[in-house]
This record gives structure tokens, sequence and C-alpha cells, in this order.
């Protein structure tokens, strides 16, 4: 499967939050594909998937959120209409996007000069505290925050003491209005308490810069997502830093059933995420941040 397919795929399935076991299944079958490929299951519903890399470096962490929003109520499809148009896809794509994006890449690894990869995961990214009617939810979980799969993954990696060198989170961004556009999320640290070290800094804007010579027209902008909770809870104990930023294509309408994202913004950010990949010099990040 190519990465429209994947993004498909994973739009399809009814994984709407505090169910995001639903979509396990298919990204089992994916993965199975890749025999070197490591599936971890982090409760309650997060998934950790390591891939080696051609390339001889730290591991490189790709992030997405499996949940949903249910715009359905209780009477759901057993698959969520997907459609695709030549301009863009359209359907529940916040984050199918990502995920299909992240197993994509998974997919591409062996035959690519990629670094090794870390693919997370995360059950409940959507704000549930929101949602009114607790049967949309399973049992016990009404007024948890949101974030907390990313939360999860982060005290997980901790405790296994396997830090990645960095966290790419890639969802979609609604700033752009309807309009085609790629955004860059980079200061996480703006939506915390704790002021990030003149280290993580340097070693962030190292990426941030790579990233606008490969793709010179990115928006640089911030907004709130998995990426924050990344970007505070894997510094909160680490050395060296461990830089956490966002790319996100752009999605229109936002958290509606019939969310829109361009082919071309899709094809955009995996082919930068490909040159970032096979070019990056990870291994001067923690001493030596200018790239």
């Amino acid at each position: 499967m190519d990465i429209i397919e994947l993004i498909r795929h994973c739009a399809a399935v009814p994984s709407f939050s505090t169910f995001e076991d639903r979509l396990h299944p298919l990204i089992k079958r994916i993965v199975a594909t890749v025999d070197v490929a490591n599936l971890e299951l982090v409760p309650d519903y997060n998934l950790i998937i390591r891939v080696p890399g051609q390339r001889k470096l730290p591991p490189v962490a790709l992030a997405a959120h499996l949940d949903k929003i249910n715009h359905f109520g209780l009477d759901f499809p057993a698959q969520i209409p997907v459609g695709q148009d030549s301009e863009a896809l359209e359907g529940l794509l916040d984050d199918a996007v990502g995920t299909g994006i992240c197993l994509g890449l998974m997919l591409e690894s062996q035959r690519s000069n990629f670094p090794p990869l870390m693919l997370l995961l995360s059950e409940m990214e959507e704000n549930i505290s929101r949602v009114s009617n607790p049967r949309l939810l399973r049992e016990n979980c009404l007024g948890l925050p949101s974030g907390v799969g990313a939360r999860r993954i982060a005290t997980y990696l901790h405790s296994r003491n396997n830090i990645p060198s960095l966290v790419i989170t890639l969802d979609t961004t609604p700033l752009f209005k309807g309009d085609r556009g790629l955004a860059l999320y980079s200061r996480p640290w703006e939506f915390s308490s704790v002021s990030p070290t003149e280290e993580l800094v340097a070693a962030t804007q190292a990426v941030e810069k790579y990233i606008q010579r490969i793709h010179p027209s990115i928006r640089l902008c911030n907004n709130t997502n998995d990426y924050v909770i990344y970007g505070n809870l894997l510094n909160s104990a680490s050395s060296p830093p461990v830089p956490s930023l966002a790319l996100e294509p752009a999605i229109y309408p936002y958290h509606q059933k019939n969310e829109r994202v361009y082919l071309s913004d899709i094809e955009t950010l995996v082919e930068l995420l490909r040159t970032f990949l096979e070019t990056v010099p990870l291994s001067s990040l923690p001493d030596q941040p200018a790239l």
C-alpha cells in the first residue's frame, strides 16, 4: 500500500477516543509485513513500533494519535466513509493522516537510508473532557485530560531508559483556514511552566533550520497537541536534550465529519520527511546544535 492508501484505511476505522484498539488489528497486519519491526503495547491502547535503520544514528521518533472524534454518536458506521477527488482526501482525517504517514515511512525504512525509527501512536489526544455523553466513551474515562496517551508513552520510555534523539509529531492543523500549507511547530515550552535549557533551545532551533532548508515556505507557528507533552516530559530528566517538533498539513473543515486534507500537502510533507530522515546529521545534535 502507498501512503495515501494507508491514510484511507486508517481513516475508515471508527477508532474514536478511548476505542483506539479498533485500529490495532490493521496496524498489526501492516507491521507484520516488516520482519525486523517490533511492536509494543503501552497501556491502555498506545503502540510503540521500532524498526532498525540503515544509518548508524540514534533513533528518531515519529508520533501520531490513533483516536478520532466521534461525530456520529452511538449509531456510527462500521466503516467510516472516506472520499478522494483530484485535490484532496475527505473524511475523519485527524489524525489518520499522521498515522498513515508514520506507517508508510516505517514500510519504506528498510529500503531507504533512514536512521532507526520509533513510531509513537497515542490514545486520547483529543479533548474527551468535552464529550457530553459518557456512553460515547469507555467506562471510567470521562473527565480525563487530553494527551493521556502521550503522557503514558513518555513515562514508559523513561522507565525503559529508551529515549529517542528527537520527536516529530505528525498531525493536522486548522491554521490555514481552507488554503494549502504546511506548518511547523517547534516551541513546546511556550505551553509549559518550565523554561527550556539553552541546550534544548539550540538543539530544537538546529532541527527547525534544517527543516526550513528543505522546505523554505513552511509556516512557523505554534499550537498544542501531543508534541507539547513529548517536549516537556522527555526533557524532564533527559540529557542530551530531546527536540520535539510537529509537522502538520492543512485541514479544513476541522473537527467535523468531512475534513479535507490536500493530496499535494501530504505529498510535500512525505517528501520533506524522506529528505530529512535520509540526510539529517543527528549525531551532531547534542554537542553541535548548528547543523
